[in-house]
C-alpha cells in the first residue's frame, strides 16, 4: 500500500500532502525549523549515507545534502544549525558539535562513561546541556561489570556507587566557548536523587531537571541505582542560568518516575519562562499538569482519560510558545488515537 505524509493546519484541521520523497527520506530523529516555512532533519539515502534534508512547506520542495562526519550523530539542534556527534571506542567517548553552515567541528570533551542520557539545546542553539554517566579514567569494562553487579545486589552505599556519584550535568555555551563540564553532580547536588532528563526554558535562562530516586528493594542493604531504571519516585527542579537551584516541585500527582516505558519519554516542558507542563501518570491515566513558578499555581489540564501516544522523542505532546496551545496525540480503551488541540 502507498504511504502519504501531510502537513496539518492545527487551527483548521486541514491536511496538505507533503512531497512523496519524504517517505523515502524519513526523519531519523528530531525535526528542526529554520523558519516558519522550512523544516530540516537527518535521514539516510539509498546507500545508507547520512544526509541533511530540507523540506519547504509552501512549495513542497525536498532537498538533500550529504553530511561528511566522523562518528555517530546524536542530536540536531532546534534551529537546525548544529549537530551533536559522538565518537566512541573501547576506552573513551568523545563528543563534538558541528556547525552545519560552515562545516567546522568543535570538540567538547573526552571521557570514560556512557553516551549522554539526556540532551537539551536552547531554542537558539547557543547552549547545550547534557546528563551523562562518567567513570574514572582508569576503570575498565571488567570493573564496570563488577560495579554493576554489586549495585544490582544493593551492596554499594550511595557515596561509593559510581552509578550515582558519576551522574552529572554539563553545560556548554557554544557561542562564547565557555564550557562547564560536570557543573552539577548527583553526589553533590542530588540529595539521593539522580539527574534524569533536562530541558531549557524558551529564553535559555532556566534549566528544568527531572530527578528520580533509586528504589531499595526489601532485602537490599542499599538502593539499586542502575541508571535509575528502577526508580521509586521523581520530582522536578528548576535552575537559573548560573545553575543555582530556584525551585523544587515535589507533589504526589507528578511523583510517578516512569510515566512511559520509553527511555526518552518527554516528561516536562516550558510554555514560557515561568510556566511548565509536566506529563505524569496519576491514578489510571496519564495527565498534563500545569505549574507557574511565580504564583505557585498547580493544576491538571482538562485532557480526556487515556494515555498519550509514544514517538521517537517520547510522548507526542507539544507546546506552541507564541500561541500558547498544547498539541497532543491521545488514545484510550474507549477511543482510538486522535490529535487534540488545547
Amino acid at each position: 500500500s502507498s504511504k502519504q505524509a501531510s502537513w496539518l493546519d492545527i487551527q483548521t484541521g486541514q491536511m496538505k500532502p507533503i512531497n512523496t520523497k519524504f517517505i523515502e527520506f524519513f526523519p531519523q530523529g528530531e525535526i528542526a525549523w529554520t523558519d516558519e516555512q522550512t523544516a530540516v532533519y537527518l535521514s539516510n539515502n539509498a546507500n545508507g549515507d547520512l544526509v541533511l534534508v530540507t523540506l519547504h512547506r509552501e512549495i513542497s520542495e525536498l532537498i538533500t545534502q550529504a553530511l561528511e562526519i566522523t562518528g555517530r550523530p546524536l542530536s540536531l539542534s532546534p534551529d537546525g544549525s548544529r549537530l551533536l556527534i559522538e565518537n566512541s571506542s573501547n576506552t573513551e567517548i568523545e563528543l563534538a558539535v558541528m556547525d552545519l553552515e560552515n562545516g567546522i567541528t568543535d570538540k567538547l570533551l573526552k571521557y570514560n562513561g556512557s553516551t549522554p542520557l539526556s540532551i537539551a539545546w536552547t531554542a537558539d542553539s547557543s547552549k547545550l546541556a547534557l546528563v551523562r554517566l562518567v567513570f574514572p579514567d582508569e576503570m575498565d569494562q571488567d570493573k564496570g561489570t563488577e560495579i554493576g553487579t554489586q549495585d544490582a545486589l544493593g551492596k554499594l552505599p550511595m557515596d561509593k556507587n559510581l552509578f550515582y556519584t558519576g551522574n552529572v550535568v554539563d553545560v556548554f555555551e557554544l557561542e562564547t566557548g565557555n564550557f562547564h563540564p560536570e557543573i552539577l553532580s548527583a553526589g553533590e547536588h542530588g540529595d539521593g536523587y539522580l539527574f534524569n532528563k533536562i530541558v531549557w526554558s524558551p529564553d535559555g535562562e532556566r534549566l528544568l531537571a527531572k530527578m528520580i530516586r533509586p528504589s531499595q528493594p526489601i532485602g537490599r542493604a542499599h538502593p539499586v541505582v542502575l541508571l535509575g531504571q528502577f526508580a521509586d519516585r521523581s520530582n522536578y527542579r528548576i535552575y537559573d542560568a548560573e545553575l543555582q537551584l530556584i525551585e523544587t516541585l515535589d507533589r504526589a500527582e507528578i511523583e510517578a518516575p516512569n510515566a512511559n516505558l520509553a527511555p526518552t519519554a518527554a516528561n516536562a516542558m516550558f510554555v514560557s519562562r515561568d510556566e511548565v507542563l509536566i506529563i505524569a501518570a496519576y491514578g489510571l491515566n496519564i495527565h498534563i499538569f500545569y505549574f507557574h513558578l511565580q504564583t505557585g499555581e498547580f493544576r491538571r489540564l482538562p485532557t480526556e482519560p487515556g494515555t498519550f501516544d509514544s514517538g521517537p522523542g517520547g510522548y507526542q505532546v507539544y507546546v506552541t510558545h507564541q500561541s500558547r496551545q498544547v498539541l497532543y496525540a491521545q488514545s484510550s480503551f474507549e477511543h482510538p488515537s486522535e490529535i487534540y488541540r488545547l
